[in-house]
């Protein structure tokens, strides 16, 4: 009686193997998001460029890191990596890069994260994807050779905290409709902005976020702009003639431009 029992536990446990490993197979898949988690890749470009990339998803990843010849030169981060697409920059990918003279970004990229170019020295021209909607914190933080943005043409929704600070060579940033948020000191101390236009669709802007602009002619604010943080826009509010202020008569941006004067 013994034995049979024994010989039916040793059945039994053999069935369970068996169904365990059956599992294992069908959890098998193509995709190494799945298979190998968090996994960090290089690949190097034709220029010589090499780009450290992390899967986010069975057909995207981010550049997580850079490195590339010393010499200043135009830096072209690559859309596609075998057959994912590159939809994201890391918070530091590129920190304090010193040979970046001109960035040309993917179509496809959505998001540029937290200090992602800041710091990058000799950097003086940024070509700008359609696909692109958010900056991240300090993303461009200290680029004080960087004379313009254009986002006119991109998806671009939130810009964020102290994105453009200590820009101080900035002449000119335009922006798209699609524009509704930019936040804290996001463009602080760019003491050679010559204007600044923020389009009809922001509806919040942070304090500090255009503080000490000086050399600003112009200031024009939409009326859809509902809420502004304290001295977002001085002392260029206060000193410019109010013929040189634009805000619609009535909206939440003239009543905060009158108390401001």
């Amino acid at each position: 009686m013994t034995k049979k029992i024994i010989a039916l536990l040793l059945a039994t446990l053999m069935l369970c193997a068996l169904v365990a490993c059956s599992g294992k197979e069908d959890s098998i898949t193509d995709d190494p998001v799945i298979n190998i988690g968090v996994q960090l890749m290089t690949y190097t470009d034709t220029n010589g460029d090499t780009f450290t990339y992390e899967y986010l998803t069975s057909t995207t990843v981010k550049i997580t890191a850079y490195s590339g010849n010393d010499e200043p030169h135009t830096i072209t981060v690559p859309a596609k990596i075998e057959a994912y697409d590159v939809t994201a920059i890391d918070e530091q990918a590129f920190y304090a890069c010193s040979n970046i003279s001109s960035l040309v970004l993917p179509e496809g990229l959505i998001e540029i994260g937290a200090y992602a170019f800041a710091n990058c020295e000799v950097l003086t021209e940024v070509s700008l994807p359609k696909t692109l909607e958010k900056v991240g914190k300090g993303a461009f933080y200290d680029c004080d050779t960087l004379p313009a943005m254009d986002f006119s043409k991109t998806a671009l929704a939130s810009i964020g905290e102290n994105a453009f600070a200590g820009c101080v060579a900035m002449t000119t940033v335009t922006f798209p409709s699609t524009l509704r948020s930019i936040e804290k000191a996001a463009f602080l101390n760019c003491t050679a902005l010559t204007a600044i236009t923020l389009p009809e669709g922001v509806a919040s802007v942070g304090e500090q976020a255009f503080y000490n602009c000086t050399a600003a002619e112009s200031l024009t604010l939409p009326a859809s702009l509902v809420e502004i943080g304290n001295f977002a826009f001085n002392p260029t509010a206060r000193d410019l003639e109010s013929t040189a202020i634009t805000a619609p008569a009535g909206s939440f941006a003239a009543e905060y431009l009158n108390a401001a004067r």
